[in-house]
């Protein structure tokens, strides 16, 4: 009906008659070819029965039934029984369905404009086609096989689908530049038939579609992480974890910031429209203004940086070794120390990592009394040997801490 108000009726009840019957084409041992416009000439009488491509035969039964019903639905429309061509049977079959329009992505593939991938044999001819208009293709849900097509060109799509294409603004992720694409897009369903950059795309739009890139590639991966950041966060998840104070405290494992990337993130990533961006991003300002100047305060006093040995020297702590943090120190800058070190309230023992003077690990605990009164006598007696020139004392409780090997003695 759309067919004979465009002059092209006769042409239409063809392609219907068809369409609703049985494929003309017969096997020969390669794939059926999927061109509509061939077998159409044969029912129209414009085509030779041995015109079929890569040596199908053409079931003439099959035609003559074609053409019978072809003549029927002409009687009933009124309309010519010559009008048309078989080059205009692809904007005849994009009318009946609107939704199959496919757009080249490469060769022998196309997108529908349903959203739906689909191919073509790769010896088909209308493998190089840019759009094709499809009428008849597998269930499969993606990159199904197009069994019959016939090609439409982009003037036809706008002149005779122009009520279905929509004007719209894309501010989209694209992965090829890992960057975000601001564009203005003539859209026929999922298929782009136009589109221009699109300027001042709103700030919203560019950073959510950052923050989505962010979220799927990890921010691991994306963020600019740093070891001290990384041991901030290790610190609050210990006090959040055993100090009651801590306990609602938000919560900042890689899971819970990447849930929740548009709250403390979001406001930072004003510009950025590349991944390759994010590291010029202030990551501690946007981390540690997640806590409040108490928290920061409290964080500072029960799970500080640093931990000052009986030496004065102030060691770093390890937060992100494992489960417990880790204090590694000579073991000679812990004499006269009978308790182990201990934060968050003291409901957290360091795990002590002693070390020889060359920093080499002679024990790890988190018993430091015990170490002492047990295990020490055999470091003793093996390192006193290695290490003569520092002091091993029968009592390190009573020794004096240092970082210093003994003095020379004087001649």
């Amino acid at each position: 009906i759309r067919g004979h108000a465009l002059g092209l009726g006769g042409l239409a009840c063809s392609l219907a008659a068809l369409l609703a019957e049985r494929d003309i084409a017969r096997g020969s041992g390669q794939p059926r070819d999927a061109d509509l416009r061939w077998r159409l000439d044969i029912v129209l009488g414009e085509g030779e029965r041995d015109a079929a491509p890569h040596g199908q035969r053409v079931d003439m039964t099959a035609v003559r039934q074609i053409r019978r019903l072809a003549a029927d639905w002409r009687r009933q429309i009124g309309a010519a029984a010559h009008a048309g061509s078989s080059d205009e049977a692809g904007i005849l079959v994009a009318l009946a369905y609107p939704d199959r329009v496919a757009r080249r992505r490469s060769a022998g593939s196309y997108l529908l404009s349903n959203g739906r991938g689909a191919r073509l044999d790769p010896q088909d001819t209308l493998g190089s086609e840019a759009f094709l208009a499809v009428a008849e293709v597998d269930a499969a849900q993606a990159d199904a096989r197009i069994f019959l097509a016939a090609p439409v060109s982009e003037a036809e799509i706008e002149a005779h689908l122009g009520d279905a294409i929509e004007t719209r603004d894309a501010v989209e992720w694209n992965e090829r530049s890992q960057a975000v694409l601001a564009r203005r897009q003539r859209r026929l369903g999922a298929l782009v038939l136009r589109e221009r950059p699109l300027a001042d795309p709103p700030q919203e739009t560019i950073r959510a579609a950052i923050i989505a890139a962010i979220r799927k590639a990890g921010i691991e991966a994306t963020l600019p992480w740093t070891p001290g950041l990384r041991q901030w966060q290790a610190r609050v998840a210990l006090l959040r974890a055993h100090l009651p104070a801590a306990a609602d405290w938000p919560d900042m494992s890689d899971a819970a910031l990447t849930g929740r990337l548009e709250e403390w993130l979001g406001p930072w990533l004003d510009g950025v429209v590349k991944l390759s961006q994010l590291s010029g991003i202030d990551l501690h300002g946007a981390l540690t203004r997640q806590l409040d100047y108490a928290q920061q305060k409290l964080l500072e006093a029960e799970a500080p940086t640093h931990w000052r040995v009986p030496t004065g020297s102030n060691i770093p702590i390890d937060y992100d070794h494992g489960d417990m943090p880790v204090l590694a120190v000579r073991l000679q800058e812990m004499f006269g120390c009978a308790d182990t070190p201990a934060i968050a309230g003291g409901r957290v023992r360091l795990v002590l990592h002693l070390l020889s003077p060359a920093r080499r690990p002679l024990q790890v605990t988190s018993d430091l009394a015990g170490f002492w009164q047990s295990s020490y006598r055999a470091v003793r007696a093996e390192m006193r040997g290695q290490y003569p020139k520092h002091p091993w004392p029968d009592d390190p409780l009573a020794a004096t801490p240092t970082t210093r090997a003994k003095p020379r003695p004087r001649s």
